[in-house]
Formats: C-alpha cells, structure tokens, sequence
C-alpha cells in the first residue's frame, strides 16, 4: 500500500497536481496516518462532485503535496 500511494503520489505531482483525493468506505485510519484530512464534497474538483455518489456514504480525504521533499519525508518515516 505505502509504495503504491508513493508511486501514485509523484505521478500526481509530475502532472502538476498539488493535492491528491482519495475516497474511501473503511480504510480512514490509515489514509489520516499517511497526512490525508477529511474534506467535504465541495473540496472535490467540480468534475468529481457532479458524480459523487451520496448513497455509498464515502469518506472524502485531501492530501497537500509541496514538493517531492515532502514526498521523501514521509517514504522515510513509513519505510
């Protein structure tokens, strides 16, 4: 899981994205560990809020990426 969402981490920043969301039913806890915070459904690019699924009852988490020092960091400490 650590290298996946690292990988998928630097992908997002080499497309010039700064912020990263994930949408999740039961993995919370562990997303919050790895620097996601739970956002509201106004948070999600407008693309994704217009097919936001209110019955599945997802959790809506952020994460801001600075830079790839920030990325290095957190590689470290989960590694």
């Amino acid at each position: 899981g650590d290298a996946m969402l690292g990988y998928l981490e630097r992908l997002a920043l080499q497309s010039g994205a700064t912020k990263v969301f994930v949408l999740s039913t039961q993995t919370m806890e562990w997303f919050v560990e790895r620097g996601f915070r739970e956002v509201q459904v106004g948070s999600l690019p407008p693309s994704r809020q217009s097919v936001y699924n209110n019955k599945r009852k997802s959790k809506i988490y952020m994460k801001v990426i600075n830079g790839t020092r920030d990325l290095d960091a957190a590689e470290l400490w989960w590694s």
